[in-house]
């Protein structure tokens, strides 16, 4: 695989792993039958409680789980999914 391909995964995951570092809490979240307005009214809601909600590609959220520690996360991290991080231990779910 080219070296600059791996290298932006690499940022990814390492994006990735310090969400999961900087939050208290992180919600895996299924979206599939949500049209795209209801993803994006969604998102604001979240926005607007200091709450991040990301997509990322499962391989990536998944390597990044390990690295951080959290590999009860791998088997979550399948299908059309979203991660909602959150400064707050609660807020998220």
């Amino acid at each position: 695989m080219n070296q600059t391909i791996l290298d932006q995964k690499k940022i990814v995951v390492d994006e990735i792993a310090g969400k999961f570092r900087e939050s208290q809490s992180a919600v895996v979240i299924e979206y599939r039958g949500l049209t795209v307005a209801q993803v994006t009214s969604l998102r604001r809601k979240l926005r607007d409680e200091g709450i991040e909600l990301k997509v990322y590609k499962n391989s990536m959220a998944q390597r990044a789980a390990e690295v951080v520690g959290h590999k009860e996360l791998v088997t979550e991290l399948v299908g059309p999914n979203a991660i909602a991080f959150g400064k707050d231990a609660v807020a998220p779910s």
